[in-house]
């Protein structure tokens, strides 16, 4: 392009014309291209046992009384079954279920002369049962699991989370059996609950 003050035409618009000449290029033989494509249809069974750490805020109606953000930290533990089925060399469906230990479900906060006070809401603990149909985007050894479950049986308080909950995470295999993994559990789609720290066992597809 012709240059133009003050800047000497670095932004100018300079039109191009060009040819560009690619060699022939080896083809790919039938049987590479099947081979790319193909992949191990067989479903598999995971078994994976999850920890984690979540502060909960106390959101009772006096909350004015105490400090803005007031609460407690909970454990968060339990372990989960699932069953994924390839669909192609990439993707993955499957259906899961678990049991969870979460401290927060089994406490009752309440205030007493201004101090946020927590006592036992069951005589005996209570676990949550959940159902998790799971999406599996696979990259190599690492797996991104896109899941959306359901809490069954869950007995909910007026502040409590809503049954539904969301969970994304990264799962890298080590070898064809042993797997950790590293995930958010969420709710409304936006809301993080907690961080999920899981380690896991793959059942190899022959002994299914």
């Amino acid at each position: 392009g012709s240059l133009k003050v003050p800047n000497r035409g670095l932004n100018t618009f300079a039109p191009q014309i060009s040819l560009v000449y690619y060699p022939e290029r080896p083809q790919k033989s039938k049987q590479e291209t099947e081979e790319k494509i193909s992949y191990n249809k067989s479903g598999i069974f995971e078994i994976s046992a999850f920890g984690a750490r979540k502060n909960f805020f106390y959101r009772g109606e006096d909350r004015h009384d105490i400090k803005p953000f007031d609460g407690y930290n909970y454990s968060v533990y339990g372990v989960e079954a699932a069953y994924m089925k390839p669909f192609s060399a990439k993707s993955a469906v499957g259906l899961g279920i678990g049991i969870t230990q979460d401290d927060e479900y089994n406490h009752t906060m309440y205030i007493q002369d201004h101090i946020l006070m927590q006592k036992k809401r069951f005589s005996n603990n209570q676990v949550l049962f959940s159902i998790i149909p799971t999406y599996r985007l696979m990259i190599d050894r690492l797996y991104i699991n896109i899941g959306a479950g359901y809490y069954a049986f869950k007995k909910g308080r007026k502040y409590d989370e809503t049954p539904f909950f969301q969970k994304i995470g990264l799962q890298y295999q080590f070898n064809s059996r042993v797997f950790a993994s590293f995930g958010i559990n969420a709710y409304q789609f936006h809301v993080a609950n907690y961080l999920e720290w899981k380690i896991g066992y793959t059942f190899p597809r022959n002994s299914l």
